[in-house]
């Protein structure tokens, strides 16, 4: 083949590579679509291609621009309402921006709570390490008896110490350990938000937290109507 015919041909396979990643790209996000509405027809729940954002009292949600969430689960386990979805923004602009997606499992209690928070020392991504001050917003760290502080950090206002103490017995901190050491928790108003390391891809890991929520609910529903 002559040389300027295989130059001639460069832009065409560039194309190609291009519109077959693009193609491969919308195959798998209506597969991962196909999932989740699979899921929340198994569970009897409602499924949505997007949700309202500023519907969510997170100071964790509050990170970076173009903030959206999509690919919203709503239903109920036993009295709670249960939602999941997929939360994605960017950070910085031009060649600083990184883009920043993860999903979300949300839990509704009857009582109120004062907005704390608990970081997996597991999750690489954290609002901590991209802004200075991040924490604040939540309060001071403590750090709970034992090897908790080993995988979570917590922060929690100077005023609700006692009230954190009551909902972190040892049993609870062990369940944390041993179920949930992957992810981080924010508690505010009526809601807990469970908080994933990037976007869930398989039905497995999709079970294991939704299976986490109910045992959260089981654990946390009593103690949290004392408080």
């Amino acid at each position: 083949m002559k040389p300027e015919i295989l130059v001639g041909l460069v832009p065409l396979l560039f194309f190609a590579l291009i519109f077959g990643g693009i193609v491969l790209a919308i195959v798998f996000i209506i597969k991962r679509r196909k999932m989740l509405k699979a899921f929340a027809l198994e569970n009897g729940y409602t499924y949505a291609k997007s949700g309202n954002i500023e519907s969510i009292p997170s100071l964790y949600l509050k990170i970076g621009h173009s903030r959206y969430i999509s690919n919203l689960i709503s239903g109920n386990y036993k009295v709670s309402p249960i939602k999941f979805f997929d939360f994605k923004s960017t950070i910085g602009y031009g060649k600083h921006q990184r883009h920043v997606n993860f999903s979300v499992f949300e839990i509704e209690y009857k009582s109120n709570l004062k907005r704390f928070l608990l970081l997996s020392r597991k999750m690489r991504f954290s609002p901590g390490n991209l802004y200075s001050g991040f924490q604040n917003g939540f309060g001071r760290e403590i750090k709970l008896e034992g090897d908790f502080h080993k995988y979570f950090t917590l922060y929690v206002p100077e005023d609700y110490e006692i009230e954190v103490f009551q909902i972190f017995t040892p049993d609870t901190m062990a369940k944390f350990i041993d179920l949930a050491s992957n992810f981080s928790f924010e508690f505010v108003d009526n809601k807990i938000l469970i908080y994933t390391r990037g976007l869930i891809y398989k039905k497995e890991k999709l079970n294991k937290v939704h299976e986490l929520a109910k045992i959260l609910v089981d654990e946390l529903a009593v103690k949290l109507e004392r408080i």
